[in-house]
This record gives C-alpha cells, sequence and structure tokens, in this order.
C-alpha cells in the first residue's frame, strides 16, 4: 500500500506478512452468495468496500489508519483520494489480484488486513463482514476428497450384497422398490445428492460382513429362528439351544444387524461354523 503521512504506516514486518508474492494469486469473494432451487448462484449486483479502516499492529502494538490511495500525497485541501472497491454481478462477485501486478499487491493488503475481511483471524469483531478471501488450494484438496469418499460410497454399493443392499434400503427408509437392481439405483442417486447421509450407515454394514445372507439362507431353511418370548437367537430344532440373546426394543432389522454383527466377529464364530453345517 502506498504510505503518506496519515494512512498505512505500518510495520515492515505486518507489510511482509501481508506482500503478494510475484507468482501468487489470490480471490477475495462477496459475502452473501446463495443458490435458487435450480443451483444458479444468486450473486450481489455490485458492493461497495470501505476504502479507510483501523486496523491493530500487533509489532508496533498500536492502532493504524490504513486506506486504499490513489496516490501518497494528499490534495492541496488536505483532502485524499481514495480508490474505490467493488465486488460485482459481473465479476461473479469476486476480486482476483496476482503478485505481477502492482495494483493488486497494493488492494490485497489493504483486503487482507481489513476489518471487513471475515477470513483475517486478527479482524475486529464489531466490524461488519462483506467479503472473505478464498483458499484455492484447501478448496481443490477438499473437492478431491469428496470426490473420492462418493467414489469409495459408490464403489461399496456395486460390491454389495442382495442382502446388505436390502438392509441398506432399510437404515435409509428407501421403500416402494420390489427388486435389489432398483434399490441399489435408489441409494446412487441418494449418494449424488447427499453421500454424508449414506457413508455412516455403510460403515455400520461393514461390520455385519456376508453375515446377512448367512441369516436370510439360515431363516429360510429353518435351522434358526428369533423366539421373541426368549428375547434371543436360537436354533429351530425342538432340542436346539441358545445362540445369542436378542436386543430388546429393537426393530427388526436392527435385530438382524446385531446378531449379524456378532456372527462377524471372533466369538461368533463357532455359530456361523453350526449354522453353515445345518444349512448343508
Amino acid at each position: 500500500m502506498k504510505t503518506s503521512h496519515d494512512f498505512n504506516n505500518i510495520s515492515a514486518e505486518l507489510r511482509k506478512q501481508f506482500t503478494l508474492k510475484r507468482d501468487e494469486v489470490r480471490i477475495f469473494e462477496i459475502l452473501g452468495i446463495s443458490t435458487d432451487s435450480e443451483g444458479k448462484k444468486l450473486i450481489p449486483n455490485m458492493v461497495s468496500i470501505p476504502t479507510r479502516d483501523t486496523i491493530y499492529d500487533p509489532y508496533l502494538e498500536e492502532y493504524v489508519d490504513i486506506a486504499n490511495l490513489k496516490t501518497g500525497y494528499p490534495n492541496s485541501d488536505g483532502t485524499y483520494n481514495f480508490e474505490k472497491i467493488w465486488f460485482t454481478r459481473r465479476s461473479n462477485g469476486m476480486i482476483a489480484l496476482s503478485g505481477k501486478s502492482a495494483k493488486d499487491r497494493e488492494l490485497y493488503m489493504y483486503l487482507g488486513m481489513s476489518n471487513h475481511n471475515q477470513s483475517n483471524p486478527d479482524r475486529d469483531p464489531s466490524a461488519r463482514a462483506f467479503f472473505r478471501e478464498r483458499s484455492l488450494e484447501a478448496e481443490a484438496k477438499s473437492e478431491i476428497e469428496v470426490a473420492m469418499e462418493k467414489q469409495e460410497v459408490m464403489s461399496w454399493i456395486f460390491k454389495a450384497t442382495d442382502s446388505q443392499v436390502k438392509l441398506l434400503s432399510r437404515e435409509l427408509a428407501i421403500t416402494g422398490y420390489k427388486t435389489v437392481a432398483e434399490m441399489k439405483v435408489a441409494v446412487m442417486e441418494l449418494i449424488e445428492k447427499n453421500y454424508n447421509a449414506v457413508a455412516p450407515k455403510i460403515t455400520k454394514l461393514e461390520q455385519v460382513g456376508d453375515m446377512p445372507d448367512l441369516i436370510n439362507k439360515a431363516l429360510e431353511a429353518k435351522v434358526i429362528k428369533y423366539d421373541g418370548r426368549k428375547h434371543a437367537w436360537t436354533y429351530a430344532s425342538e432340542k436346539g439351544g441358545k445362540i445369542k440373546s436378542g436386543v430388546r426394543g429393537a426393530s427388526k432389522t436392527e435385530q438382524n444387524i446385531e446378531f449379524a454383527k456378532w456372527l462377524n466377529s471372533e466369538e461368533g464364530a463357532k455359530a456361523v461354523a453350526t449354522i453353515e453345517e445345518l444349512i448343508k
């Protein structure tokens, strides 16, 4: 920033902290951008940013008046000319600044340390925030991570057994579909809209492994049953004993999931071997 008798007399340390390097590009974005029902961005038409501010310089340990000056000297009447700052819809509500431009470097320094910059950790919290600095690297990394997580969720759906898909559909309250293929499509559509709603459910189902299939086969073969009076999973024969206690008050789906988790653990390995032998 241009220095004058009245403005921008900040410490060398603070100036260095907010100096835009030659190979850098930084972007500021106006706050208040939203999207309509069709996903179209709604950007304020034009927002003017104050061209004068008072900041605290931690190196000088005092408050300093700063300004986006046109020149470093006052007019004959002692007043100064300030360079106006606008965020416009035409520029998508953003101001892009390059370290190769002297004017951009000055504006970056002013906007970076402004109290109206929401991204400035040292801003005066009583001042209204008008804009923020975007971290392109962090945003790109975040987008990549989201894409990878979404892909992992999608991959799980493709590899899931029919029983797992049915259980997941029940967990997500997806109803009205007769075939597993239809359920998969419905789940995939939900993943595209909000994968975060699906991922925790999948983590839960991963704990059951292939046991839902085994439970279904065992129930169809009538070698096991859930005894509601005893609240326990038991072998279905007259002399059949208790396999594992159930969960009182749990829904049928939750009951199956908890039993499948137990079967998929070391503790349930012996019961799995017995059930598989009985099915044969």
